[in-house]
């Protein structure tokens, strides 16, 4: 049973024990926050709770900083990266699984495709004409009402163009 001499300091001296000692994230620092709130709302006789008081939330915000760590974000993909790709791995005498990796990374590319999306593709879903590609998605993750959608892609003669990667691929 809980005391009812706990003071309202006391709050902040677990907070600060947490913030010293037990925590390795931001969300444990929620949590402790959370239940020393929810402890202090439950005594009699603590009006205000000495959580909502602004040392204990500044106190919250500098463990935040203190715990937290930097957001690193990824480069994008450019088109000179998959420009790269295609020449490394897509030489002439290159293997089928090198040819596949080029194939692949150049179709997600061109078409912005989801790996899932990419994985369920079937041959039969891609129709090949003169100057584009018609490619045939079932369903796809922002697809709402499961109607399926079509991508087409532009076909240029290079060694870039990802119809004539598909081809050889499948050649």
């Amino acid at each position: 049973m809980v005391s009812k001499q706990l003071c309202p300091s006391r709050a902040t001296v677990c907070l600060a024990h947490e913030i010293s000692f037990a925590t390795t994230s931001v969300s444990s620092l929620n949590v402790v926050y959370a239940a020393l709130k929810w402890l202090h709302s439950m005594l009699p006789g603590h009006n205000p709770n000495p959580v909502n008081s602004d040392f204990c939330s500044l106190t919250l915000q500098a463990a935040k900083r203190q715990v937290g760590k930097p957001i690193i974000k990824k480069k994008p993909v450019t088109a000179q990266i998959i420009r790269e790709i295609v020449d490394k791995y897509s030489a002439a005498s290159c293997s089928l699984t090198d040819l596949r990796t080029a194939t692949f990374c150049t179709l997600v590319f061109a078409g912005f495709f989801r790996v899932g999306e990419l994985r369920a593709m079937q041959p039969n879903q891609i129709t090949f004409h003169d100057n584009y590609i018609e490619i045939k998605v079932p369903r796809s993750k922002t697809d709402v009402y499961r109607e399926g959608n079509v991508v087409y892609i532009s076909r240029f003669k290079s060694k870039y163009c990802p119809a004539e990667l598909i081809l050889r691929y499948c050649r």
